[in-house]
């Protein structure tokens, strides 16, 4: 009840704060850097969503299904549009990749790639079983390796941005093995029909 209550709550302040800031506030400079922060808050709200579709008392519930769906959508919008910003926004992103990792511009079109597949894998439910294993690995490695030392070096930046990102970093890969979770590989079904064996 409190995953849903919160997946709700962030939602609406996904509507009545950022969309509404967007489109009636800010409506002639738009552009895909923007959405960076409302759409984080639109993929928490999703993970909520799929929190709440987790419990086991909840799965028998007749909209289980459509919130499980829900938050698998909404966590999705996010990955495929972050997927984006990396071609749109390259020499940006390719800065944040450590120095003492070569082929920054690589890793970078790499990121994109494995974001927009992982989206789209994911609100399809294409082999979430593995892609939500695959994805929350690359995204805690991000975790790891690129928020907390960024986070250490700069703490006070942006009103401490980049503490706040280690700890989104860290929720979303936290939903993406949930997914992985409740989303297991289909396994082949086995005949035990003895007669059928003989033919």
């Amino acid at each position: 009840m409190v995953s849903l209550v919160l997946g709700v709550f962030l939602f609406l302040l996904f509507l009545c704060f950022h969309v509404y800031d967007q489109v009636f506030l800010s409506p002639y400079s738009f552009h895909f850097g923007l959405w960076t922060n409302p759409l984080k808050e639109l993929a928490l709200s999703g993970g909520a969503f799929v929190m709440a579709a987790s419990f086991p008392e909840e799965k028998s519930l007749p909209g289980n299904k459509l919130l499980l769906l829900l938050g698998r959508i909404l966590f999705s919008i996010m990955l495929i549009v972050f997927g984006i910003d990396h071609f749109l926004y390259t020499e940006f992103v390719a800065k944040l990749v450590p120095g003492w990792i070569p082929g920054s511009v690589f890793w970078t079109y790499f990121g994109a790639v494995a974001l927009i597949g992982s989206g789209v894998c994911i609100m399809l439910n294409i082999k979430i079983n593995l892609v939500g294993i695959l994805l929350g690995t690359m995204l805690f490695l991000w975790f790891i390796m690129l928020h907390i030392p960024r986070a250490i070096a700069e703490p006070n930046i942006e009103k401490g941005n980049e503490i706040t990102s280690v700890f989104q970093a860290l929720a979303f890969s936290g939903i993406a093995f949930l997914l992985s979770a409740l989303c297991p590989a289909k396994e082949p079904a086995i005949n035990v029909n003895p007669a059928a064996q003989r033919n």
